[in-house]
């Protein structure tokens, strides 16, 4: 049983956007660790991702997933394989296998003691026997508590010329043991294959190909990143941007906020005719300045003050916790509110001596908080930068040898490099 338990814990690597501080990552960590069948969580801050080991059986990934969003931040890319890679499919079968067979001889037994009844209390009672201990009896197995879900694989293949040649390869590839759909494609000299990555690989595929003739070699999927370190770099790059386009955007705000409000209605003389102008009354208590400051304060505190907003309401609301979107978006809205207050009221009074207001306040605030997020957006690019130098020395081709069933080297096998994309388990293949 304890095998069986262990083939469905899943573990999956989640790329996340929106990851700003410490905050963010115990906001994350702590709506997760809530969730039934998540086992462990570690988030890193510096690579925006999340890794987690979890029970298939009781949650699965879109929930997970789900929750992340409802906390407030992006899931961009979901990775996810089998905890336990040191057991093959074939494994779980025997164990079930076992199970099944304890379980029938036990319904067996209990089917003889109860022909021997003949109370009808007494066969309801021993019913509710059978139903419990078939209740322990595992689900069926299927591909999604014991193995992975099937791989797609795409193959160029060459030398094809016709009808029969296409007869053979899918011939040749769906003989193989773990093969599922196979689509052979005579015009584009391509193969798809779908199959399962737990009992046979890429490489096993090519050679099928080869055997009959016929020259094979793996396409690269256009959404998989030859180098991992080029995915983290593009997000990085990703993040800048739009922080950089969120900074940009507040600039056009903010400057003639500061200008009129620090300049126009504050340094320059009361008896300036610039001052003057931005001084007088639309109507009894709302001065022009006072208009345009509103104006140029709305836009900024909703739109580009929006996803503050809605980080800091998930932040409280699912994990309880406040965060600096959370501080945020008090000073802001205490500012942008007071203000609408201190304009309303002698409206409403028709008092010709305007109060203070603080638009200013809300729109200086957000825009050098998305400078300040937009050049640690920065400083993190450069540290991706280096970590992708490092990526980039992962080497792009392997050696194959061979071992015998004793780990000993087989001489008769001769070493020839390979693709490492062609690497695959021992489980199902003596080639390493």
């Amino acid at each position: 049983m304890d095998n069986y338990i262990q083939n469905n814990i899943v573990k999956a690597k989640i790329e996340l956007s929106g990851l700003s501080c410490s905050s963010c990552v115990r906001s994350i960590e702590q709506n997760l660790e809530k969730l039934p069948g998540v086992l462990k969580i570690y988030v890193n801050l510096l690579m925006s991702n999340a890794t987690l080991e979890f029970d298939q059986t009781q949650i699965t990934i879109d929930r997970i997933t789900q929750t992340i969003r409802d906390a407030g931040y992006t899931v961009e890319h979901v990775n996810i394989g089998n905890n336990n890679n040191d057991r093959s499919s074939f494994t779980s079968i025997r164990q079930q296998g076992s199970l099944i067979s304890e379980s029938l001889s036990n319904f067996e037994d209990i089917s003889k003691e109860i022909l021997k009844k003949s109370s009808d209390d007494t066969m309801v009672e021993e019913y509710n026997n059978i139903n419990s201990k078939c209740a322990l009896l595992p689900p069926p197995l299927t591909s999604t508590n014991s193995t992975r879900a099937m791989a797609t694989a795409r193959l160029e293949i060459t030398g094809m010329t016709c009808a029969s040649c296409v007869s053979s390869v899918q011939t040749a590839i769906e003989g193989l043991d773990g093969v599922g759909i196979t689509q052979v494609n005579l015009l584009t000299n391509e193969a798809t294959v779908k199959y399962n990555p737990d009992i046979i690989g890429t490489r096993n595929l090519v050679e099928a190909v080869t055997e009959v003739g016929f020259e094979a070699k793996l396409i690269l999927s256009t959404t998989k990143n030859k180098n991992p370190g080029n995915t983290i770099r593009e997000r990085a790059e990703k993040e800048q941007r739009r922080l950089k386009e969120r900074f940009i955007l507040s600039l056009w705000f903010a400057i003639p906020t500061f200008i009129i409000s620090m300049i126009f209605m504050t340094a320059l003389p009361t008896s300036n005719e610039v001052r003057m102008a931005f001084m007088k009354q639309i109507i009894p208590g709302l001065e022009v300045g006072t208009l345009i400051l509103f104006l140029l304060a709305t836009p900024v505190q909703f739109y580009l003050g929006g996803p503050f907003y809605v980080k800091a309401w998930k932040s409280l609301y699912y994990a309880r916790i406040a965060n600096m979107d959370t501080l945020v978006t008090i000073g802001t809205t205490i500012a942008y509110v007071g203000s609408i207050v201190n304009v309303v009221v002698p409206v409403a009074y028709k008092d010709d001596r305007p109060r203070q207001q603080f638009f200013e306040t809300s729109v200086l605030l957000f825009t050098f908080i998305l400078l300040g997020r937009w050049m640690e957006a920065k400083a993190k690019g450069k540290t991706f930068e280096t970590i992708t130098k490092l990526m980039e020395l992962l080497p792009d081709k392997a050696i194959l040898v061979k071992f015998d069933q004793n780990g000993e080297f087989d001489d008769s096998f001769t070493e020839h490099e390979i693709d490492s994309d062609l690497i695959q388990s021992k489980l199902f293949d003596p080639y390493y």
